[in-house]
């Protein structure tokens, strides 16, 4: 990921939860005409998957301040180094 990317990343986290999920949508929207069918189809499955696994608690999940804290954190070492 670029500076840019990773700098508009940090912005669009500290965005409120309504607001990040509009630009998600948006994001992926811009992506529709070159995203194929089945790509849509894996997303749904993985998504499908994810929520399954999460609903028996079979994988560990993080609460989200520590898991963006983490992130942050990931992003400014790439910086750095």
């Amino acid at each position: 990921m670029t500076q840019r990317a990773e700098a508009v990343l940090e912005q669009a986290l500290s965005l409120a939860e309504g607001d990040r999920v509009e630009l998600a949508e948006a994001l992926l929207e811009s992506l529709g005409a070159d995203m194929e069918p089945t790509v849509e189809a894996s997303w749904r499955q993985e998504v499908a998957l994810r929520v399954r696994l999460a609903a028996e608690k079979a994988t560990p999940s993080l609460p989200w301040p520590e898991l963006r804290e983490r992130l942050v954190a990931r992003m400014n070492e790439r910086r750095s180094g």
